[in-house]
């Protein structure tokens, strides 16, 4: 929510209605395919929970191999994404609209490599989430919006549209080295 108000924010200053347009739709298809990664790694929370309490009680010592095995399934279910979004952009473009194609699928371009890391920190967040470290990942999330919203004014200013694309991916970087450590 505050990512999409910063993006129309910033950009509404910085470029055409034509140019907005088109990054806001790649932004949706994008979203789109996110939703797909938050459904089923919230599909996965009460699994994760349950495994993860019943070998609490046995001084869960292998929890990095757990969280290694969640992590690999993230890997694969995001870089099934990313392949399937980056090879069906312009028909997912034609779909929806007839104007700006070229431009919608040059900002979608950039999405598809970004939905990898949204699977991975979704999946590798979740394990945070139903075992006893949820603290750490409100802390992440935190530090994360701020980043993001930083990096899009700062970036946004200087890069236009490719400057709030490449704040994204900071902040997927980021959040990919916080759940890893």
């Amino acid at each position: 929510f505050i990512q999409h108000h910063v993006d129309l924010f910033i950009l509404s200053f910085l470029i055409s209605k034509q140019q907005e347009g088109a990054y806001f739709l790649a932004l949706r298809i994008y979203l789109a395919f996110s939703l797909l990664a938050e459904m089923t790694s919230f599909a996965l929370t009460p699994y994760i929970s349950r495994v993860y309490r019943r070998k609490e009680s046995k001084q869960f010592e292998n929890f990095h191999q757990f969280y290694k095995k969640i992590l690999a399934v993230g890997v694969l279910l995001g870089g099934i994404a990313s392949v399937v979004l980056f090879l069906t952009r312009d028909i997912l473009v034609r779909f929806f609209t007839t104007e700006n194609i070229e431009m919608t699928s040059d900002f979608l371009f950039y999405f598809s490599f970004l939905i990898f890391f949204r699977f991975v920190s979704y999946y590798t967040g979740n394990v945070l989430t139903a075992t006893r470290y949820q603290e750490i990942r409100f802390y992440i999330l935190i530090a994360s919006a701020l980043l993001v919203v930083g990096l899009e004014f700062l970036l946004g200013i200087f890069f236009s549209v490719h400057g709030v694309i490449y704040s994204r991916a900071v902040m997927e970087l980021y959040l990919q080295k916080s759940y890893r450590d």
